[in-house]
């Protein structure tokens, strides 16, 4: 058992382990509530500033560019919060907790100065209305340069094609190319922000659609309101990259008491004053602005990527939950602007169970990995024995034999927890089910279908998995396992030394490896994807469906924290399992064969199937 990590080799490691000498000092001031749950004041004005439609045009380009799509409508009435010392002739104000409309502030209100934020209304695109929300590019640099002398000023906008949309603003350096690349990841400051607006623009497109009440939704212990979480989002991405990497203040002096995850409990996240849906949109666009500012005005090193990945991926993640939340809450299916979604996978046969040397296996990510979380650091050797696991994830048609030949009811293939909180949820069959006169069908989102033998099961949980696999005289493999069947070869008569960077080989992902970034809208036949094959023929190892697996999440030897403590740590109970492999909505950039979901074992809302293993010995 390691003392510590050497990150001596690494440079991001260096940096990161500087980040946890200054953590282990104490968080200080800035890790701590900075406002009150009151109201936070922002001047607006309602229409374009001086200086006429060019000005709003300009505006919209840049609010389109931050990810600033609100959910008011050009034709509808615009409405917000507002103070009670704006109604009574004072400057209009918009507030998180009081009730009036904007619209009676549009008199009142003068030019808007520089930093204040502008409510435009903007025209119909690409048949969709769009309130932009701009907010005054020189009076936000007056105050970074003042917050921030040491970083460079005289930022300029220019055109860069978006995804989905054409025609939009970003910016560059006057320093020189923004092709700048981080340290030993190939990456740019191009490519960070594209993915940033990428990542936004699903966010936006996962909730655009609802109403202010769907965004709230129910109190459930699965779920967050979504309106608090696209806060979070916004609240993630400004702690993390302006305030702990550069030393900038929020925006909001209110935003850790609404959004620190940590801080604010789950189920008193349906009773904050939270801001309006527009108030939370224009914060998202403000942060994610600052942001990309920040981001071209200085040089990439390896502890800003390692923080802008970090938040990239962070929101991804949430991406996916707010995706399996639609279908939790019976909400439509979501609607992309990316590429039109892809035609199901052809089955391609794949039955029956492959065999696996045993022998010396490394498990975990291998020190130098451009980014990975804390809980695959770092890889160890561990001793497998020779086993067999299925080739394929079991289907829906497989789990359905074991619903109809009595499994929910017969005690002998459930343990005691599992068959405790059978009982306690009534289940008689997966989650999304329902017998008809004509069979079985499934709720996709807010529809029903029947059900499709050959899809791969989805939305059981860890106790029901396990309870089919004892029908099926089968068990769930161990994570250590499943990453040798995904990632490891067959050396001399036991497993190979070298790992795969993906389960296929080297090629990045693409839609014929894996059914990944909602390019299918669901999920597939789980003996779909042939090229997407290990090496010793596990299909579908990524993407589909979350796998589970019989281990519990804890730490690797030697584990250290990252600066994001609460990613792991805090779950490292006993009560939550590792899932493997990725869903047909998880980022293909989120994913390696070291990654390491975990969920507790009674969560079936997400999107999470299985394989069978055996033991050969």
């Amino acid at each position: 058992m390691q003392d510590h990590v050497d990150f001596s080799s690494d440079p991001l490691g260096e940096a990161l382990e500087a980040e946890r000498l200054e953590e282990d000092e104490g968080r200080g001031a800035a890790q701590h509530f900075l406002g009150t749950s009151g109201p936070s004041q922002i001047p607006v004005q309602i229409g374009a500033r001086e200086g006429g439609h060019e000005g709003a045009a300009a505006a919209g380009e840049t609010e389109r560019r931050r990810g600033g799509l609100a959910g008011m409508k050009g034709d509808q009435k615009v409405t917000a919060q507002v103070t009670g010392a704006s109604r009574a002739g004072a400057p209009g104000v918009l507030a998180g907790n009081d009730a009036d409309a904007m619209t009676e502030l549009a008199q009142p209100l003068g030019p808007a100065g520089y930093g204040d934020a502008v409510a435009i209304v903007c025209g119909r695109q690409r048949g969709r209305d769009h309130c932009n929300l701009q907010h005054d590019r020189e009076g936000y640099r007056h105050r970074l340069a003042a917050a921030t002398p040491k970083m460079e000023q005289g930022l300029e906008p220019r055109e860069k094609p978006r995804v989905g949309e054409e025609n939009e603003v970003t910016t560059t350096s006057r320093r020189g190319s923004n092709r700048r690349e981080g340290p030993d990841t190939g990456l740019t400051v191009e490519s960070i922000e594209r993915d940033l607006q990428e990542a936004r623009q699903r966010t936006l497109d996962l909730v655009e659609d609802l109403s202010d009440e769907q965004l709230l939704g129910p109190r459930l212990a699965i779920v967050n309101p979504m309106l608090w979480e696209i806060g979070h989002l916004a609240w993630f991405q400004s702690h993390w990259v302006l305030r702990h990497l550069r030393g900038l203040a929020l925006s909001r002096p209110d935003a850790d008491a609404l959004y620190d995850s940590f801080k604010v409990a789950h189920d008193i996240r349906w009773d904050l004053p939270l801001p309006t849906r527009a108030e939370t949109l224009r914060y998202m666009g403000t942060e994610l602005e600052r942001a990309l500012e920040a981001l071209h005005a200085e040089p990439l090193n390896a502890k800003s990527t390692y923080f802008h990945r970090l938040v990239l991926y962070h929101e991804d993640m949430h991406d996916e939950a707010f995706t399996y939340t639609r279908q939790t809450l019976g909400y439509p299916a979501p609607r992309f602007t990316s590429p039109a979604p892809l035609p199901a996978a052809a089955p391609a046969a794949a039955a029956g169970a492959v065999e696996v040397p045993g022998g010396t296996f490394t498990l975990g990510a291998a020190p130098g990995t451009p980014f990975v979380f804390d809980n695959e650091k770092w890889g160890h050797p561990v001793q497998l024995q020779p086993f067999k696991i299925a080739r394929t994830a079991v289907s829906e048609g497989e789990f359905a034999a074991f619903v109809d030949a009595g499994g929910y009811e017969r005690r002998e293939f459930w343990e005691e927890e599992g068959w405790t909180w059978r009982e306690a949820a009534a289940a008689a069959h997966p989650v999304y089910w329902r017998r008809t006169a004509g069979g079985w069908e499934r709720r996709l989102f807010d529809r029903w279908q029947p059900l499709a033998p050959e899809q791969a099961i989805i939305h059981v949980n860890w106790y029901e998995a396990s309870a089919y696999c004892r029908w099926a005289k089968k068990r769930l493999p161990t994570e250590a396992e499943w990453e040798a069947a995904a990632s490891g070869s067959r050396g001399a008569g036991v497993l190979a030394a070298a790992k795969r960077p993906h389960p296929w080989g080297e090629a990045n992902p693409t839609p014929e490896h894996a059914n990944l970034d909602g390019a299918r809208r669901g999920v597939i036949a789980a003996d779909a994807l042939p090229l997407g094959d290990s090496a010793f023929g596990c299909r579908q190892m990524w993407g589909n469906v979350w796998e589970w697996t019989s281990t519990p999440f804890a730490p690797y030897p030697g584990f250290v924290e990252d600066p994001y403590k609460e990613y792991s740590a805090p779950w490292f109970d006993g009560k939550h399992m590792v899932l493997r492999g990725g869903c047909w909505a998880t980022r293909a950039r989120l994913l390696r064969d070291t990654w390491r979901n975990f969920y507790t074992r009674d969560r079936r809302d997400v999107f999470a199937g299985f394989r069978t293993a055996e033991s050969l010995e």
